[in-house]
Parts: C-alpha cells; structure tokens; sequence
C-alpha cells in the first residue's frame, strides 16, 4: 500500500503506480475466485 501511494505521490511516477495498482487488484479477485470457489456448498443450515 505505501508503495504504491509513494509512485503516486512523491516518486511522481503515474505508470509505475498504475500498474501496480492494477496487479495487487487482479491479486485480490484471483484469491477472492479461489476462496469462493472452495468454500461454495459447504454451508450447513442449522
């Protein structure tokens, strides 16, 4: 996270933040997938 408010902020470095900022959120979706996938019908009601 400081990282890439550093490429933003300080370092003055649009493309660099962009991209990773980009790669941490596709990060994120692709864990969020596999978590959902695995954890899908294992609920027990009751």
């Amino acid at each position: 996270g400081d990282l890439i408010a550093q490429q933003f902020g300080s370092g003055r470095n649009w493309p660099l933040g962009c991209a990773q900022a980009l790669i941490l959120m596709a990060a994120v979706l692709v864990a969020l997938y596999f978590y959902v996938r695995n954890t899908s019908g294992k609920v027990q009601h009751g």
